[in-house]
């Protein structure tokens, strides 16, 4: 009894977490409607963490609702063996999710690490490349903006060239980067 108690706190305080980091909640219709083992299997399969059945099994307690955990963790596994795949490695990479060691079996893990390493290293920088881009974009457009000020006779002082000169430093670092990256 002592450690269903020390259980039921310790889900009680994920679910808090859960709720103040904005993660999903059941209302009472969803609560009233569950296919627990579904959404286990929905779950595990697109990389939810561990703690999302907790979280909704609290909230559904909440309610006045009860929670099947044993058609959860079942379809949890389920979700696990299609998740834990290299399919399922790439895509979930290319979401940009951060795989937590452990998360699959230690079956899995090896296999859908060596096709998520990679596919997370591209999803990086394809991120760093947009982040890039979108600064060279806002450098052209101060850029515009002082000369349209200096050709009004507005005296822009140094701000025109140091503009110049982190235009440069971006392409630069933006070349530097794609060069790394082959």
């Amino acid at each position: 009894m002592q450690r269903l108690s020390i259980a039921l706190r310790i889900g009680a305080c994920l679910a808090l977490v859960g709720v103040l980091g904005g993660c999903a909640t059941m209302n009472a219709e969803d609560c009233q409607k569950a296919d627990w083992q579904s959404l286990g299997y929905n779950d595990a399969s697109s990389g939810s963490g561990s703690a999302t059945g907790r979280r909704r099994a609290e909230a559904c307690q909440e309610l006045g609702f009860g929670a099947d955990m044993g058609a959860y963790g079942r379809g949890w596994q389920d979700g696990l063996r299609v998740f834990c795949t290299p399919g399922g490695a790439e895509n979930f990479a290319r979401r940009g999710g951060r795989y937590e060691t452990g998360y699959c079996p230690p079956e899995l893990e090896p296999q859908f690490l060596y096709y998520y390493r990679p596919a997370f290293e591209r999803f990086e920088y394809q991120r760093r490349m947009r982040e890039l881009q979108n600064d060279i974009d806002r450098q052209y457009r101060e850029i515009d903006r002082l000369r349209e000020r200096q050709r009004k006779g507005e005296n822009v002082g140094d701000r025109l060239h140091r503009a110049e000169r982190e235009l440069r430093r971006l392409r630069d670092r933006m070349n530097t980067e794609s060069m790394l990256r082959y």
